[in-house]
């Protein structure tokens, strides 16, 4: 199996799963969202490398890798990669049992083609201009014909007439 979950989909895992964060480890490679406090990444690997020889497709469990204990959902990838999503101590069991059958669900889906890919990972940031949007030519003409346009109070001089004659 391919691994579906990549580095730049974590941020949405951890929203859709409401996790405290998420990591994967991927053929030696720790990511995580947000990320890692400082001097826990060497922690992590070692934690990840241990949990992908045990060789279990998933479990829920406890770890500490800092001062405060965290509840541990992992879920194995593949051979190489193993995805944990972290909770406090005080999140239910039967809410995490939960989260795992929907990450079950949600690894086993098809990968999406790119397109649909791309259309999931854009951002509310995404859709709004990045620049302000400059008029048109034709919308300019008009803008400063209507500045230039004498006021309405009254002044010496009158508007010019043309007139069509006949031959």
């Amino acid at each position: 199996m391919q691994t579906q979950v990549k580095a730049t989909s974590l941020e949405a895992l951890c929203g859709q799963f409401d996790a405290r964060q998420v990591i994967l480890y991927d053929a030696g490679v720790l990511s995580a969202h947000p990320q890692l406090a400082e001097g826990e990444h060497d922690r992590w690997q070692i934690y990840a490398k241990l949990h992908l020889s045990l060789n279990h497709a998933s479990r829920l469990h406890a770890y500490s890798p800092a001062t405060e204990p965290l509840l541990v959902l992992a879920h194995q990838l593949s051979p190489a990669a193993i995805l944990f999503l972290l909770y406090p101590f005080t999140t239910r069991i039967n809410v995490l049992e939960a989260n795992k059958i929907a990450l079950s669900n949600h690894i086993s889906q098809p990968e999406p083609d790119a397109l649909t890919q791309a259309a999931l990972q854009l951002s509310i940031n995404d859709l709004k201009p990045s620049t302000p949007k400059t008029p048109d030519n034709f919308h300019s003409i008009f803008t400063d014909l209507e500045k230039s346009a004498p006021s309405h109070t009254p002044t010496d001089t009158q508007p010019i007439t043309i007139r069509k004659q006949q031959f």
